[in-house]
Parts: C-alpha cells; structure tokens; sequence
C-alpha cells in the first residue's frame, strides 16, 4: 500500500509539473494565438487558420456595441478580456472562436450548468422513427449562443482582430462565448422558444422535446426534437414544415438542413440488411468511417508512413500488458499527443465502434505519464480501425421472438408482498407502436 501511494503521488507530481500545451488535438497542430496562426498558416502553406478568424469576427460583430472613440466604460460594467480561442471540429476544419475572459470574472449568483442531448437517445431518435414511420431533418443553429442576451455586465477593449476599432470599448451585449452564463443563457432561451410553439422536455432527458400530433389517418404519435446545444434533430411526419420553418421564421440562421447523413461526426445511413426469412429489412445506422479515414490520413501524416493494418486481428496483441511497461516516459508534446488520440478512440467509440471501447478504456489510465509502448499499443488500435473501418452500428428496430428462451418463473411477491410498480402522476401518453426492450445478464 505504502508503495502504491508513492507511486501514485509522483504521477500527480509530474501531471502538474508538465507544462499545459494543447497544442495537438486530432493529430493536428493548434496555434494558441491569432500571430502564431498566420505562423502555422505559412508553416502549413495554406490559410485554414486565417480564414477562420475572418469568418468568425464576420459572425460576432453582433455581440458587442462599439463606443465612440475615447468614450469611457459603462459605470455599472466591469472590464473582461477577450481571447482568439483556436480549435479543430470533428471533420478536421479550422475553427476560430473569439471569447470572453470568463476566468476572470466572478461566478454569477445564476445558475449557468447547461445539459445536452444524451448518445443514447439519439440512438432512440431513429428506432422510434423508423418504428412509427416518421421522417427526420436535422439542422445546426449558426452562432447560437448570440441569439441570447448576456445576462452579465462586462466590457472589453477592441483587439487588433477588431481592424479598424482595435483600441475602442466594446460592451458586450449578447451571451458570448467564454462567460460564465453564455451556454446557460443560450439553453433557456431555446426553452422559452420551444416551449412556445408547444413542445415540453422529456421527463428522461431534459434535451429531448416532445409535442403530442395526429397523422392523417387518426392515428397519434409524438413529435421530437433533440438538442445538442446548437444541433437540432427533429422527427416529425412532416418536420421541415412544422419544426424547422417556424424556427426559421424566428429568425434563427439554420444551416445545413437536410436528412440526417452526419450527426455529431458519425455517419447516418439506411442499409438494407436481409432477415431469416429472406425479407429485406431497412434500417437506420451509424458509422465512424468517415471520421476514421480523416483521423488516419493526419496520423499517417504525421508518423511519415502508412499504419500497416494486414494482420491486426485485434485491437491490442492479447500478450500485451499495459500496465507493466517499462519503456521510456513521453516528454510533454509526445505526451499531448498522445491524449489527443485518446479522444479521437473515445468519440470513435460513442460513434458506435464499441468494439474497443475496453481497449480504449484501458489505455486512457496512462493519460498522465505515456510511454512508448502505451503510444504505439495505440497505433495498433487505430491498424485495427483501418482493417476493420467499415464496421457500423445498425439499430435494428424489428421486435425480438421470445418464445425461444426459457425464462424461469419466480416468486418475488413472496420476498416484497405488496410491491407496486411506482408510476408518475404527469406520465405522458403511451402513443405509436410498442417497443420492446431486452437486457442481457
């Protein structure tokens, strides 16, 4: 035990002694201000960086009310910096984000904790579709968090990516991103709007909305909306006209409508899968093979040759133990990088490649201190990937014959006499076809 401690008070030790970087994330590198982009840019030879930043100042002009020059601050508003915040988005395109120095500021006596739709119930979203023959459009809310009003009270002076107005006072007049209330201003302001056109939260998940609708032919059946902060998948008989529109003639700048074909990174897709009875049945499915090849091709890249994948059968070789590694410690940027592929298995895995999700899961424990074995134990996961890229999760929503297991019977009413199943009072209607769900112990 004594050991034990020791060992894991030198591995906090080094955590906090490594100096904090993040400059990888998906294999790529990301610049920490708006000079070492244009760096990188050249660097790169291309203008992914610069034009990231000239889209995003187009964006949050609305965000701020410029003084007049040599005006001097509100009195009631406290000052806050702003910060050009470099990222790289599932895809692997730029994204600049200028925000707020909420670390700065003191937290508001509001509450500002902000929830997203759950993976699970996106799964469910298209079972429940597919089931009662709804259709599904999603579609992504340009710059959602400026429709909210800031609902604290700071300035800041202009940068240079401000152009001609770096220098002047800028009061911020909109839930920009960085304060410490942006995201929860953002959610209640989309609950009021929601709750408007008639739509109530899911008592399960307070990101899934519902609303109560007839089909032509008399049937009823409930309308869902599922939000993953600005990402809004809607299902519906008809959900352009009774969903998407009305948030359009709200104004909200909805972009990229459509039916679902890439959600969160994964890829959407009917495929037709033949049953025992030879009927072809259509399902909806996900997949991670888009987001692997991009995740590949920048490994690749970096490692200057392809992964050779012929002969990983297995995410990790079985005769391989992590956990007594010997092989030299990661220095500070090995190891950045190194976390940042672990995200990159991680979200592959909540993509639907749950088949390494106790590799991925095992790997993760050595964040703190990699070494080189842990790093290229990695490599083969990501060789097994490519072998096995085009691997998908299909959600079948086809009800299951039971009759062919034999449960046995027992008497619990004997150990819990007058046990009675608790249901709540505001329980909504059971409406649309049934759903059965089987767990496996």
């Amino acid at each position: 035990v004594k050991h034990a401690i020791k060992k894991r008070s030198r591995m906090i030790k080094k955590v906090y002694k490594r100096r904090r970087m993040n400059r990888w994330k998906y294999g790529i590198e990301v610049p920490q201000n708006v000079n070492e982009a244009y760096v990188l840019d050249e660097k790169n030879k291309n203008t992914f960086w610069a034009d990231a930043i000239t889209k995003e100042m187009k964006t949050v002009q609305v965000a701020f009310k410029v003084l007049d020059a040599g005006a001097s601050p509100p009195s009631t508003h406290g000052e806050i910096p702003l910060i050009m915040i470099f990222d790289v988005k599932m895809d692997f395109t730029r994204k600049a984000r200028l925000v707020a120095g909420g670390h700065r500021t003191k937290p508001p006596e509001t509450l500002t904790y902000a929830s997203v739709v759950s993976r699970d119930s996106v799964r469910l979203a298209f079972l429940i579709a597919k089931m009662n023959g709804l259709e599904m459009i999603m579609t992504d809310i340009g710059s959602a968090y400026l429709n909210a009003e800031c609902s604290e009270k700071y300035y800041a002076i202009a940068g240079k990516e401000f152009g001609e107005m770096a220098g002047r006072i800028v009061v911020i007049v909109r839930a920009l991103y960085g304060l410490k209330s942006a995201e929860a201003s953002w959610n209640h302001h989309l609950a009021r709007e929601l709750s408007a056109m008639g739509f109530s939260p899911c008592k399960a998940d307070a990101d899934v909305w519902l609303r109560e609708h007839t089909k032509s032919d008399g049937t009823k059946y409930y309308e869902y909306l599922f939000v993953y902060t600005d990402d809004i998948l809607a299902v519906s008989m008809d959900p352009m006209e009774r969903v998407i529109q009305p948030l359009i003639d709200k104004e909200y700048v909805c972009k990229d409508i459509g039916p679902p074909q890439r959600y969160l990174g994964a890829a959407i897709a009917e495929c037709d899968i033949e049953g025992k009875d030879g009927t072809s049945h259509k399902f909806w499915s996900m997949s991670a093979e888009q987001y692997l090849k991009l995740a590949l091709e920048t490994i690749e890249t970096k490692l200057g040759e392809p992964l050779k994948h012929k002969k990983a059968d297995t995410p990790i070789s079985p005769s391989y133990h992590p956990e007594v590694d010997e092989t030299p410690i990661l220095d500070d940027e090995e190891a950045n990088y190194y976390q940042s592929l672990i995200g990159i298995l991680q979200w592959t895995v909540e993509l639907g490649r749950i088949d390494v999700a106790y590799e991925v899961q095992l790997m993760s424990q050595f964040s703190c201190a990699p070494r080189k074995g842990h790093i290229d134990a990695l490599y083969g996961v990501f060789r097994y990937l490519k072998k096995y890229i085009k691997l998908k999760l299909v959600l079948d929503h086809r009800l299951r014959n039971m009759e062919q297991f034999d449960f046995k019977t027992f008497e619990w009413e004997r150990y819990y006499p007058g046990a009675k199943e608790l249901i709540p009072d505001d329980l909504p209607d059971a409406v649309g076809n049934p759903v059965q769900v089987t767990f496996f112990v």
